[in-house]
């Protein structure tokens, strides 16, 4: 296949158990004209051999084996490099798709000539194996926008719906990530986020769908995004930065799209907090209080203090305990989310 109207991008490592079922969700699509690229990263599970044997039984789908282990974001680019679809979407190989996604999403750029195509998620949670449980369904609210500024205003909206931090929800014109220069970063947890702040700003048209499409697994503790990450702080700043350049870029920053990104903001203020407590005897717990207390005063934080105002109980709840501006205060707090994840995961992604 010369020229498939979809190229699925898909990074391997250390997906062995996994992989067959991310390649099969792929596989069973009712849109049949796609590639997929089996982008292996070093792993060193077998998962790179694996990739190599699922590709022998689809002549759509191609492997490529990285020299050598470089991480999730440059695994993307390489994909990104190879691809020869009009449209690209990323899946991760611990992950899993339903069969009308790529139909779907596909069906909806060619009625609008959207350049990106977002759709709703699952957050799928699993203590061992593939046994799984739905812990959140994600559907954002359907819309149709078609300039810059529209698009960079509703970007708002759709990081307020958490939908729009994610790569994999979403479905991109591949000449429109080329001629924006935009590429995968290698960060922790925030390169979806960067790469489509950075992106947006670069589309015209864009199709919101409230169809649920993508089962986000999450594996037990350990994950990237339960651990203790050092560097969180720094990154939920980065991010507040990001999201206001695109909005500035428009000339839109102010109003409900300033007072959104600040509820946001002051919502990873707290998920900081929680994160503490993962780090476990790693830092002391006056090491903990001052990381906070110092986050607490990030110019970010200040001006989320300024403008957040929260439209909901929770969004109310998360605002009250980071305008304490007391370090003690969002650690017991942050206790209590680290013990309601532990128990009851399914509360917390609700809570949070």
């Amino acid at each position: 296949m010369d020229s498939p109207k979809i190229t699925v991008i898909m990074p391997v490592y250390r997906t062995q158990a996994t992989l067959p079922r991310a390649v099969q969700s792929i596989r069973d699509q009712s849109f049949e004209d796609w590639e997929l690229l089996l982008v292996d990263d070093c792993s060193p599970d077998g998962s790179g051999v694996l990739a190599q044997e699922l590709a022998g039984s689809d002549p759509r789908i191609r492997v490529f084996h990285k020299q050598k282990n470089e991480g999730l974001a440059m695994a993307r680019n390489t994909g990104v490099a190879q691809a020869r679809g009009d449209y690209i979407c990323f899946v991760d190989s611990d992950d899993w798709v339903e069969p009308q996604m790529l139909g779907g999403a596909w069906e909806a750029a060619q009625r609008s000539g959207a350049q990106a195509v977002v759709y709703g998620y699952c957050q799928d949670f699993s203590r061992s194996g593939l046994d799984q449980e739905t812990t959140a369904v994600v559907a954002p609210t359907p819309k149709q926008l078609d300039s810059r500024r529209r698009i960079a205003e509703y970007a708002a909206v759709l990081d307020k719906e958490k939908v729009f931090a994610y790569t994999t929800n979403k479905l991109y014109r591949r000449q429109t990530i080329l001629d924006s220069g935009v590429t995968s970063q290698k960060i922790p947890l925030i390169e979806d986020l960067l790469f489509n702040a950075q992106l947006f700003a670069h589309l015209d048209c864009l199709v919101v769908l409230d169809s649920v499409y993508y089962h986000y697994m999450k594996y037990g503790a350990g994950s990237l995004t339960d651990a203790f990450v050092p560097e969180y702080p720094q990154l939920i700043c980065r991010r507040f930065d990001a999201m206001k350049a695109l909005y500035e870029s428009a000339g839109v920053y102010g109003g409900d799209v300033r007072r959104e990104l600040c509820n946001v903001h002051l919502r990873h203020v707290v998920s900081a907090f929680e994160r503490e407590c993962a780090a476990g005897k790693a830092l002391s717990a006056a090491q903990k209080r001052r990381r906070m207390k110092e986050l607490l005063h990030t110019p970010q934080t200040l001006e989320a203090l300024q403008f957040a105002r929260g439209t909901s109980k929770q969004a109310r709840l998360l605002n009250a305990v980071v305008r304490t501006k007391s370090a003690v205060c969002g650690m017991a707090f942050g206790w209590l989310l680290h013990t309601v994840k532990k128990r009851r995961p399914d509360l917390f992604d609700k809570l949070k």
